[in-house]
């Protein structure tokens, strides 16, 4: 294929959507967590990375051959040359810029760029990141689909790409491929909080609680000084585990009588 205008446009959706972040503790009746972590996975045994959730909207760069395409969490939103055209949420018009350099010099793979655009008005938090609505963008993963595996994803069924992704399928950087693509293109990444020991990671919902106080300033804050962070991400090296910890959770949980 010699650049993306020769995709099924709902099959490349499919195949570059992001995968659900699960929550560490089991999310249970009316969003109240349960003393059990999800999967009974621990980070026990594990180095993890905790970096700060981001309250905005999932934004997506697919670049391909010299051509790139901009999404959202669930749609293609413009493709390169104004093929397509949706600018929802502001995610195009920041997300752009960098795009239009990442179609220069890409290989024969296909890269996805997953970003958190925040700021403007894109959620409720919007002011805690900025004091004059203005825009920004933090990347937080970067998958790549190889070459050779194209072609039989687009010869795939829809509902079979959609459960290749959900079941791991996609093949995503480990923290030192993000930190260099980072690091090349001179962008900014999810802040990074903190390297450490899996199995100081609490496993019960009070002490998780408190932990996650730890790190309730905002470090993403674009022009205001002391917004309060959506939450964090812990995740291992290679992303073999990877869960979301937020503060709604558990003060909805706290509230009800939860813990």
């Amino acid at each position: 294929m010699k650049d993306l205008s020769a995709f099924d446009l709902q099959k490349l959706n499919s195949m570059t959507k992001y995968p659900s972040i699960l929550t560490y503790h089991e999310l249970g009746n009316k969003g109240m967590l349960q003393n059990s972590l999800t999967e009974g996975n621990s980070f026990n045994g594990k180095e993890v990375i905790v970096t700060e959730k981001v309250d905005g909207t999932n934004g997506r760069i697919v670049a391909y051959k010299g051509d790139y395409m901009i999404g959202s969490r669930e749609d293609i939103l413009y493709a390169k040359g104004d093929r397509v055209i949706n600018p929802t949420l502001g995610i195009v018009d920041t997300l752009k810029p960098l795009a239009e350099r990442l179609s220069i010099g890409w290989s024969e793979d296909l890269y996805v760029v997953y970003s958190e655009v925040y700021g403007g008005n894109v959620t409720s938090a919007s002011k805690q990141y900025t004091n004059n609505k203005q825009w920004s963008f933090r990347v937080f993963d970067l998958c790549k689909i190889a070459s050779e595996l194209i072609e039989s994803l687009m010869n795939m069924e829809r509902n079979n790409i959609a459960s290749w992704r959900d079941h791991g399928g996609q093949y995503f950087e480990d923290d030192l491929g993000l930190q260099y693509f980072i690091n090349n293109y001179n962008v900014e990444r999810v802040p990074y909080l903190t390297l450490m020991d899996g199995e100081d990671i609490p496993k019960s919902l009070k002490k998780t609680y408190d932990f996650l106080k730890f790190f309730s300033k905002s470090k993403a804050t674009i022009n205001s000084e002391s917004g309060k962070s959506e939450g964090i991400v812990v995740r291992t090296q290679d992303r073999s585990l990877i869960r979301k910890i937020r503060f709604e959770d558990y003060e909805r949980t706290e509230k009800r009588g939860g813990f």
